[in-house]
Parts: structure tokens; C-alpha cells; sequence
């Protein structure tokens, strides 16, 4: 957390929402999931076109249990921006890794 802390008060808007996104995806990891959606409201209130936010906003919701509102929220963000691993499978995966370390899931691993 500390090093969000730096990036947050740096004021650099990118990094400031990429910085609260993160901050949100752990805030939920926690079960803090007001805190975390706060911060991915404010991730998204910097820049309204930022993707990433939609999925923080979902993972948030479902860490509180709002399971058809967190729905709509990854929904929208794989309307507006359909990529690998993004979603729920790559917060989840980040998230994971956060916790239990390890490679990166559904990608082959590579030599050193």
C-alpha cells in the first residue's frame, strides 16, 4: 500500500487512477468492499473512459455481495473493451498471485 500511497500523491492523473484501481482490487481482496468501490469510483471519476475501472467496480460489488450489480459492471466492461484476461479472470489473477504468489495463470511459462 505504500507504494500506491506514493504514486496517489504525485499528481499524476494516470497514475493516480491506475494507483486507485490497484488500491480498489485490494481493498476487496480484504473485504473492505465500500472502500474498494470508493476507490474505483474515484479511478473512474479521473478518467471516464478507463476501462479497468469497470472491472475494479465489479470485483468491489462482489466482495459485497451484490452479485446482479457487479454482473452489470463486468458486462460493461467487456463492452466497451473485450480483451485477454481482463475481467474477473484478471483481477482474480492478480489478486490470487497477490496472496499466494506464482506464475502468471493461462499463460505458458517461461525460461529464465
Amino acid at each position: 500500500m505504500r507504494l500506491l500511497a506514493v504514486a496517489l500523491s504525485g499528481g499524476y492523473p494516470d497514475s493516480e487512477k491506475y494507483a486507485l484501481n490497484s488500491k480498489s482490487f485490494i481493498l476487496a481482496f480484504r473485504g473492505q468492499s465500500e472502500e474498494a468501490l470508493s476507490a474505483s469510483d474515484q479511478a473512474w471519476a479521473i478518467d471516464r473512459n478507463f476501462v479497468p475501472a469497470e472491472y475494479s467496480r465489479a470485483i468491489a460489488l462482489l466482495a459485497g455481495g451484490r452479485k446482479e450489480e457487479a454482473l452489470a459492471a463486468a458486462k460493461l466492461g467487456v463492452e466497451r473493451d473485450p480483451d485477454f484476461n481482463v475481467g474477473y479472470s484478471g483481477g482474480l489473477s492478480a489478486l490470487l498471485r497477490l496472496r499466494h504468489g506464482g506464475p502468471r495463470l493461462w499463460l505458458p511459462e517461461v525460461d529464465g
